[in-house]
């Protein structure tokens, strides 16, 4: 007898797998109706928290979507990114730009460029012959000992200066007019360094990274409008 019955729950238990199957499935279905359903009560037992997670990611993307149209208005108003489908050459002209005092204040000063070392007589050589070309005088620019004295004044004369030559001597005068182009950093004011192999000297642009040039509302970026006349004049000696 304990036999049979055996034997019939097992035919039972295989006839019903499928039945089995669509219980767990109904099953289920249930656990995560009632699971939505006491999630949307306490929802909105707590109307207030529920608004704040439903608002704040709205808030997020809106806020990102502002941030990205200020970058896209930035670009476009700056002429170095500006979209030339087909590029030009753009003049550079000759010589430095005389410093003027910025917007407001009519009765400060301000020194054209510094250079350092004002003791070496290659390099005063050199200030001289950029002088000569960019149509100014000693009273426009400023000589100072070394380079931690020019980042000195710097600091202690903010926007009284709109760049900075940094010589260095390397070796050998004799080839000195040999300059490559490359970058660095410095404490207030944004800068670029240009070297020279073989001997000669090699050389610093600081320059003061604000927009220059603004009384007619356009604004000139300085890596265009200074550094690389700078760089050029220098060159040139």
């Amino acid at each position: 007898m304990m036999t049979m019955a055996t034997y019939n729950n097992s035919e039972n238990n295989e006839g019903g797998g499928g039945v089995g199957f669509y219980a767990d499935i109904k099953i289920a279905i249930s656990q995560t109706y009632i699971l939505l359903n006491k999630n949307f009560i306490l929802m909105r037992r707590k109307y207030k928290v529920t608004i704040v997670q439903l608002i704040l990611p709205i808030l997020f993307v809106f806020a990102l979507f502002l941030l990205q149209l200020a970058v896209e208005a930035l670009s476009r108003s700056n002429p170095v990114y500006a979209d030339r489908p087909q590029s030009t050459m753009t003049p550079i002209p000759q010589g430095v730009p005389r410093c003027t005092p910025p917007l407001g204040e009519p009765s400060s000063s301000c020194f054209t460029f510094l250079y350092a070392p004002s003791d070496d007589a290659r390099v005063i050589s050199l200030i001289e012959g950029v002088l000569v070309e960019s149509g100014l005088t000693r009273n426009d620019v400023l000589g100072l000992q070394n380079a931690e004295k020019v980042d000195e004044w710097i600091l202690s004369h903010p926007n009284q200066t709109q760049a900075a030559y940094i010589f260095t001597s390397i070796g050998d005068h004799d080839n000195s007019s040999n300059f490559n182009y490359t970058s660095s950093s410095s404490p207030s004011l944004s800068s670029t360094s240009s070297s020279c192999s073989g001997g000669g000297y090699s050389y610093i642009i600081q320059f003061n990274h604000t927009m220059l040039q603004c009384k007619t509302g356009v604004c000139d970026p300085p890596e265009l409008y200074l550094v690389t006349r700078m760089q050029l004049a220098i060159d040139r000696q």
